[in-house]
């Protein structure tokens, strides 16, 4: 069952992202309400436990963006629960230990990662919204060091090729997509897709 949903009256009169927190941890899960509540750019709209239940919970919320906590074992179901019933939510992971290779196969919008913070993962949120996120430097490292031990066969395509590099380039999503005339949705979707070819190849003359 959700904890703490909030009221959404007034809703179509508040500009702000809704979020939703799924999280096993509860401690980490009240840091993030209690932040959330006076953070001017985003708005909660309620939190859960990483369960069937809370998956139905936060689906039910129809929010803009979940944050969803990456430390736990379920994660990968939930995220792939939220991709089939709700494909327009953008999901946010955080956790301690970063795991590239799982953030581009669940095609997350961002994450942040490191000793928790509330802080930073409404940060992640908030960059993940508005399309000013870039690809995470930790993501964007590792695709690049994936594909340069590729020996120069790239498994992206063309378009996945051109995105990440203007991604290197220091440009964010938003601007990629501007440039690029494609649809900001696109772009995050070949930057997940980029991440987890290249973080799925093996090296060059390996196995």
């Amino acid at each position: 069952m959700a904890d703490g949903e909030a009221d959404r009256t007034g809703a179509g009169l508040d500009e702000r992202k809704t979020v939703f927190v799924l999280g096993d941890r509860e401690h980490v899960r009240e840091r993030l309400v209690v932040a959330a509540a006076v953070d001017a750019r985003l708005r909660l709209c309620g939190s859960a436990r990483i369960d069937p239940d809370g998956v139905a919970a936060a689906a039910g919320c129809r929010p803009d963006l979940v944050a969803l906590d990456t430390g736990g074992r379920n994660w990968r179901a939930a995220a792939r629960l939220l991709r089939e019933t709700c494909p327009s939510i953008a999901i946010v992971g955080f956790s301690r230990a970063f795991d590239a290779a799982a953030a581009g196969e669940m095609q997350l919008a961002g994450f942040a990662s490191g000793p928790f913070r509330a802080s930073a993962v409404l940060s992640a949120l908030a960059e993940a919204a508005d399309g000013s996120l870039r690809m995470s430097p930790r993501i964007e490292a590792a695709t690049l060091s994936a594909l340069a031990r590729s020996g120069g066969t790239s498994p992206l395509t063309a378009r996945e090729g051109e995105v990440v590099e203007l991604t290197h380039g220091g440009l964010s999503a938003r601007q990629i997509a501007r440039r690029l005339g494609m649809s900001l949705a696109t772009v995050e979707d070949h930057l997940a897709k980029a991440a987890g070819k290249a973080l799925e190849s093996p090296p060059k003359g390996g196995a």
